[in-house]
């Protein structure tokens, strides 16, 4: 691939689960580029979880498409063919059903239930019907990403771990 720093400027970082890595990756990868970072879960949600109209968030999400240069990560996959075909990259972390669970549970552990990329007002929070979620559409998520990106012109990638990542930041010369 003959990619320079110079051509990748909006990449899009989703993932098969809560709990994948994706906001984990795109901070690595914001902080090796100085890339703008854009959060999916900080333009859907509003306080105390209460989400904003289908319509509301596909125009916020248009707008950060609309910059010369982004990082947006998030899942959502309804809209991924929008941020993908604006994209010069697509990056999307996997990991396992119960990786991911681990993380959700570890990740609400350790920050104590704030998180920079939700909005103020909306604690990260771990119940059942959360947790329900994770298990329930876990296998469905991949095959609904690649529907997504079906036909895309950007490269897709599809990441397991940092060392995977910092590879890709390596041979994209994105540092």
């Amino acid at each position: 691939m003959n990619s320079s720093p110079h051509s990748i400027k909006r990449v899009v970082i989703t993932g098969n689960s809560p709990g994948s890595g994706k906001t984990y990756m795109a901070l690595h990868l914001h902080q090796k580029t100085g890339l703008p970072l854009f959060h999916l879960d900080r333009i859907f949600w509003q306080s105390n979880w209460q989400s904003v109209t289908e319509n509301e968030f596909l125009q916020r999400q248009s707008e950060i498409i609309n910059n010369s240069s982004w990082i947006i990560e998030g899942g959502y996959i309804g809209s991924l063919r929008q941020r993908a075909l604006q994209a010069d990259l697509v990056i999307v972390v996997l990991a396992g059903k119960w990786k991911s669970l681990w993380r959700v549970v570890a990740r609400r552990a350790k920050n104590g239930g704030v998180r920079k990329d939700l909005p103020e007002g909306c604690p990260d929070k771990i119940d059942m019907e959360f947790l329900r979620f994770i298990l329930a559409t876990h296998s469905g998520r991949l095959a609904r990403i690649k529907d997504q990106l079906e036909d895309i012109s950007a490269p897709v990638y599809y990441i397991k771990s940092k060392r995977e990542l910092e590879c890709l930041i390596q041979n994209l010369e994105l540092s």
